[in-house]
């Protein structure tokens, strides 16, 4: 494959970010040149969101930046590819149609369609071709007649690799606190197994967004009349929400925000406060007996609210050396070979039962984490995902 010039637009700006290491990385070390939209402030459609202050208008001068750049790169020397990861709300599907119109095909990786339900309907049908890592949200793209290509997550050896540790026979799991997790992992904890837990919102409140929100500065800012303005919006949004949806989504969202509650008093023990670089999760994955994985989601619409399909965790602690307990999934076993690779449960019994058992026999968990680990590095590079990605597109 000839070297590529290939736009990239990741959720944030800053070239060190999770999203930048994991793509820009791969796409580097693959020899193609990737070409950053910089100076835009992508961060700041986060936080004027968060404020409510995010709409029609900014998504479209946001669009429009964004094309100016690509089209200078473009007059510079020919873009052989544009590579997008951005949330539909923060960006327009003039995008791909104008990228379409220079010539440049497009590629949208998402990842989060199951929530963002119009995804497919809206910038899936401009895009040239839509990269949909969730079995689940097939459908969607069928439906919209959208051009879609079903590859799973992967990772990056360049991120996630075995650290020589010290094994311990306790159970691990990274991630933030929902409550699906709080549930299954309140579960663990109360049959006594030795568990340990690292992640954000544990210990404190926290969302999604504030990942992405590193001050208040724009809150801060903002008038009593925005302050307003915001209220107003969310008020009118809540209304146009309910008269379409009715209101069984929130009554299901409320349902599910009580999942786990009565194991709030288990999991205390088991919260660590420390938090962990990448060096140091990669190194609990070889040190911890099972990396317990969770690839349970809350969808607040559609025919079922808990919906199961690989996430990117199950690459993450593989490639990193984990003896790994996941939760099974429809395309687990095209992924991986069931109980010498990986385990799967599909209930928190099961998922106690097997923990055990792993916990016993330090010879299968050795056994497990090489295979694994071997299988992780030779299909699940992200590599091999742009591999197929661009052999569709004709790259």
């Amino acid at each position: 494959m000839k070297p590529l010039r290939i736009f990239t637009v990741l959720i944030v700006e800053e070239d060190n970010s999770l999203w930048h290491r994991q793509f820009g990385t791969s796409l580097k070390r693959m020899g193609h040149e990737v070409l950053l939209p910089l100076g835009v402030p992508l961060r700041d459609t986060w936080r004027q969101r968060a404020a409510g202050l995010w709409g029609d208008k900014e998504r479209n001068a946001f669009t429009e930046r964004l094309l100016s750049l690509l089209k200078a790169a473009h007059q510079q020397a020919p873009v052989d590819l544009l590579f997008v990861y951005l949330y539909p709300w923060q960006f327009s599907p003039a995008l791909f149609e104008e990228a379409t119109a220079l010539g440049i095909p497009s590629l949208y990786f998402f990842c989060d369609n199951l929530s963002e339900p119009n995804t497919a309907s809206l910038q899936g049908r401009t895009a040239t071709l839509c990269w949909v890592p969730e079995v689940e949200a097939l459908p969607q793209f069928q439906a919209a007649r959208a051009k879609y290509l079903h590859l799973p997550m992967a990772s990056t050896p360049d991120i996630n690799f075995p650290v020589s540790a010290v094994e311990e026979p306790y159970c691990y799991f990274l991630g933030g606190k929902n409550p699906s997790r709080r549930r299954i992992l309140g579960y663990v904890a109360r049959q006594g197994i030795d568990l340990r837990i690292y992640g954000a919102g544990w210990t404190a409140a926290e969302t999604y967004e504030s990942h992405f929100l590193q001050d208040t500065s724009q809150e801060s800012a903002m008038t009593d009349s925005q302050r307003f303005q915001r209220w107003l919006g969310y008020k009118y949004y809540s209304v146009l929400d309910l008269l379409k949806h009715g209101i069984e989504p929130r009554l299901r969202v409320r349902r599910y925000a009580r999942l786990g509650e009565e194991y709030e008093s288990d999991l205390r023990p088991c919260v660590m406060t420390t938090v962990l670089d990448e060096q140091a999760a990669n190194a609990k994955c070889s040190q911890a007996g099972v990396t317990i994985g969770i690839n349970e989601q809350f969808v607040n619409r559609g025919p079922r609210p808990l919906l199961c399909f690989s996430k990117l965790r199950d690459f993450e602690a593989t490639m990193a050396g984990a003896c790994y307990l996941t939760q099974a999934t429809p395309d687990l076993p095209a992924l991986f070979e069931e109980d010498k690779e990986i385990m799967t449960y599909q209930s928190e019994a099961e998922l106690v039962d097997k923990a055990r058992f792993l916990l016993q026999r330090p010879a299968t968990r050795t056994q497990m984490r090489n295979a694994a680990m071997k299988r992780a590095l030779g299909e699940h590079d992200w590599i091999h995902r742009f591999e197929r990605a661009f052999k569709h597109l004709g790259l």
